[in-house]
C-alpha cells in the first residue's frame, strides 16, 4: 500500500493525501516520469482498472468522445512537456531531441507495453503508436488552434458514433447539450478571455510569470489535498488556468497545463450526456488508499483502457 511503502502508519497516513495531490495538481491524466513508478508500487494493475473502465464506458458515443479525449490530452501533454524543454532547465545531451519529451515518451509506451501483459497486445501497440504521434506532432501544434480542432472534432466525433454507430442512440437534447458546450468553447470562451486580457494587459510581465504559475500550483495541490478533490479541481483548473493564461500573453507552460483539465472536462461532459458515471467520480465513494490505487492506475493505463474498451465494444476483441 502507500502508507507502508513510505513508512507510514496507515491509520495516520496523510501520504495517501499527499500523492492523491501528486496525480490530480500536475493535471491527472497527463503523465510524467513518476506516474510509472508510484503506479507500479502503490497502484493497481491492469486488469482493475480495466474492470472499474468498462463499468462507465460501454456506449459508442461515449468511447467515441473519450478516443477525441485521449488525444487532447496527449497532445496538451506533450505539448507541455516540450514547451519546459525548450526553456533549457533540463540538459539536452542528445541535440535533437528534447530530453523531458523523449523520455516520458519512452517510458509511458514501455509501461503500458509491459506492465500490462493481460491487455491485447495490438491494444498495447496502438497505445504506443498514439503516444509517438502526440511526440512527433504536439509541438507543432498550439493551444489556439486546438481550441479550434478539439471541439470540432468533439462534435463529429458525437455525430458519426450516434447517428451511425450506436446500437441505442443518446436522446436529441443531450446532443444539442454537448454541441452547445463544444461550440461555446470554440466561439464565445474567446470572447471572456479577450475581455479578461483588455481589462488585465500587462498585470502579469513576463518575469513574474513563474510566480502566477507557482501560485497556481500550489491553489491546485491545495486542492488536491482534499477528500474529493475532482470537481472543483477540473473546474477551476479550466478557469482560472485558462485565464491566467491569457494574463500571461497566452504563455505555453500555461495555457498547455491547463489543457489537462479542459479535456477531463470534456470528458466530464460527454459521461453526462450518456448517463454513465465517471470512474474518478465512481471512484469517491471508496475508501482513500483503495480509491488512490484505482485512480493511479486509471489514469495510468488510460491509452489501454479507451483502446482496448472501444475495441471490445466494436467486436474487434473478445
Amino acid at each position: 500500500s502507500f502508507c507502508t511503502l513510505l513508512g507510514f502508519v496507515p491509520t495516520l497516513c496523510r501520504a495517501t493525501m499527499l500523492l492523491q495531490a501528486v496525480l490530480m495538481a500536475p493535471g491527472p491524466f497527463y503523465f510524467y516520469p513518476w506516474k510509472a513508478p508510484i503506479n507500479h508500487f502503490g497502484g493497481d494493475d491492469y486488469d482493475t482498472g480495466f474492470k472499474h473502465f468498462v463499468t462507465g464506458h460501454r456506449h459508442a458515443v461515449n468511447l467515441a468522445l473519450h478516443g477525441v479525449c485521449l488525444f487532447v490530452q496527449l497532445f496538451g501533454n506533450f505539448g507541455l512537456l516540450h514547451a519546459i524543454d525548450q526553456t533549457g532547465v533540463i540538459p539536452q545531451p542528445i541535440a535533437g531531441v528534447p530530453t523531458l519529451t523523449a523520455a516520458t515518451a519512452a517510458m509511458w509506451a514501455g509501461y503500458l507495453l509491459v506492465a500490462a501483459p493481460t491487455c491485447p497486445l495490438v491494444v498495447r501497440v496502438a497505445s504506443g503508436a498514439c503516444i509517438g504521434i502526440a511526440y512527433a506532432l504536439a509541438p507543432h501544434v498550439t493551444a489556439a488552434e486546438m481550441d479550434q480542432k478539439a471541439p470540432a472534432a468533439m462534435v463529429a466525433a458525437l455525430l458519426v458514433s450516434n447517428y451511425l454507430m450506436a446500437k441505442r442512440r443518446i436522446p436529441v437534447a443531450s446532443v444539442i447539450k454537448v454541441v452547445a458546450a463544444m461550440s461555446f468553447w470554440a466561439f464565445g470562451w474567446a470572447r471572456v478571455e479577450k475581455l479578461f486580457v483588455d481589462s488585465v494587459s500587462g498585470v502579469i510581465a513576463p518575469a513574474n510569470h513563474g510566480l502566477a504559475m507557482g501560485a497556481f500550483g500550489l491553489y491546485l495541490v491545495a486542492l488536491g489535498l482534499q477528500r474529493n478533490p475532482l470537481r472543483p479541481l477540473v473546474i477551476t483548473g479550466v478557469i482560472f488556468g485558462r485565464l491566467l493564461a491569457a494574463a500571461t500573453a497566452y504563455n505555453p507552460l500555461v495555457s498547455l497545463w491547463a489543457y489537462a483539465f479542459q479535456a477531463s472536462l470534456f470528458q466530464g461532459i460527454t459521461h453526462s450526456a450518456v448517463k454513465e458515471e465517471a470512474t474518478l467520480l465512481a471512484l469517491e465513494r471508496e475508501s482513500e488508499e483503495r480509491k488512490l490505487r484505482f485512480e493511479w492506475s486509471h489514469v495510468t493505463f488510460f491509452p489501454n483502457l479507451a483502446i482496448h474498451a472501444t475495441m471490445k465494444a466494436a467486436g474487434l476483441l473478445k
